[in-house]
């Protein structure tokens, strides 16, 4: 109590995101430590690679794989699917979160075999309407590489928008309110 009452005189205002979330097929599990030796055989090097602008020469070392994780996104969801025993497809990831404002996600689907079957439509429909649901955010973004057409796709159904382009990718934007 004493917490939120420095926090409203400061100005500052403290939003409370859930740290599972699930719609009955797919669960939406805040990750853990534990979870990046299960992640990161799923992992593709191009993923690791492409996300950080860099041209593949090597797979990256399970150490570069959980440095890149733990920087790179201060938030992330481990991606579940099944209802007894539960496997992991992917993660999304949240980062340049400016509560009240914006914030970026990412989201891979790891294995080609767990692609196009609705997972990573219904994982980021269940962090979209959470976000909104608690108003932590007015603005979603991401950047899609040029050549992911599948996301691309999934972005627009999804009501993302374009707002501008690099050389490789193109940057859309979701207002949530």
């Amino acid at each position: 109590m004493l917490a939120q009452t420095i926090g409203a005189l400061c100005g500052r205002r403290r939003v409370r995101v859930p740290r599972q979330m699930t719609d009955g097929v797919v669960t939406l599990r805040c990750y853990r430590y534990t979870d990046l030796p299960q992640l990161y055989p799923l992992v593709h090097p191009e993923v690791v690679w492409h996300a950080n602008g860099m041209v593949q020469h090597e797979t990256p070392s399970f150490t570069a794989f959980c440095l890149w994780m733990l920087t790179t996104f201060p938030l992330a969801y481990v991606i579940e699917v099944g209802e007894h025993s539960r496997r992991s497809v992917g993660f999304v990831g949240i980062y340049n979160l400016t509560l009240g404002q914006h914030l970026w996600v990412s989201m891979a689907i790891l294995q080609p075999a767990d692609r196009r079957q609705g997972y990573g439509h219904r994982a980021l429909s269940l962090l979209l309407a959470n976000l909104a649901q608690h108003k932590v955010v007015d603005v979603v973004y991401a950047d899609v590489l040029k050549t992911n057409e599948p996301s691309q796709r999934l972005c627009a159904r999804l009501g993302f928008v374009p707002a501008g382009e690099e050389a490789t990718r193109l940057r859309l934007v979701k207002c949530l309110r």
